[in-house]
């Protein structure tokens, strides 16, 4: 039900699979004001939609948006409709899985077309800028084994900086550190959601994601994002972990 002013609106009914999605009980939430349940939900478009149908009547479609607190996150379809007892009702699916494996499958596209358009070591940007884009990350970068077991890496995005290629920083393995060493030495993905030290002059690393890279067993290298706004999810790491095993193939394939 809507406040007088329509800022707010109250919660007066809540059925069993508005509980599953967004778990919480019926009994914990009826006569709260909508925003108290969900805190975030003004960085959406679903109020506006709110708004606009109680004052026209008209029903509304808002495609699939995502939403994220402390309790819950994910992808929703939403309809709202206005009731001749002027209550709007939202009805919501939770499309969640769907959206993921769309996401994924752009971005596995994206990486094959960036192995066929790109040549040698030019193709390391726009693979970083692709893992960057999927994991909505401001920082990262990529880097492989050569044979003699160092790091290389051949680009890397900085948030002072433009993606950049470079000529190829070398890294032995004494030098690994931070998330990224870690996750080369354990040979598994390294997921800190914390301020680490990092080198003088080097960007500030509120978050990061570093996934080792291995074919047939052997590590081959490591892929590494960092500083999203809000932290990073076991979600987001699964995901990332299934788009390198995705690019290992062709990567392998560049170096030989």
């Amino acid at each position: 039900a809507p406040a007088p002013d329509l800022q707010d609106f109250f919660l007066t009914d809540f059925n069993k699979a508005a509980e599953k999605i967004t778990r919480v009980r019926r009994k914990d939430v009826i006569g709260w004001d909508i925003r108290s349940v969900f805190p975030y939900l003004h960085k959406t478009d679903l109020i506006e939609a709110f708004r606009h149908v109680q004052r026209t009547g008209e029903s509304e479609y808002i495609p699939a948006t995502y939403y994220r607190d402390g309790i819950r996150e994910g992808w929703h379809e939403t309809r709202v409709y206005r009731l001749p007892s002027g209550e709007i009702v939202s009805i919501f699916e939770d499309v969640t899985q769907r959206v993921r494996f769309e996401r994924e499958l752009q971005a596995r596209n994206r990486i094959a077309q960036a192995f066929l358009l790109h040549p040698r070591d030019e193709v390391y940007p726009h693979l970083v800028k692709i893992f960057l884009d999927f994991i909505d990350s401001r920082d990262g970068f990529l880097g492989y084994l050569g044979t003699d077991g160092n790091l290389i890496i051949h680009a890397m995005q900085e948030s002072a900086l433009v993606n950049r290629r470079l000529g190829g920083i070398v890294f032995s393995p004494e030098a690994w550190s931070g998330p990224w060493g870690e996750a080369l030495k354990e040979g598994k993905t390294c997921l800190v959601n914390a301020p680490f030290p990092v080198p003088e002059g080097h960007v500030p690393i509120n978050r990061a994601l570093a996934v080792p890279m291995a074919f047939q067993g052997r590590l081959v290298g490591v892929v590494v994002v960092a500083n999203k706004a809000r932290d990073y999810t076991d979600t987001e790491r699964r995901s990332l972990e299934n788009l390198a095993d995705f690019m290992v193939p062709f990567l392998e394939a560049r170096l030989d």
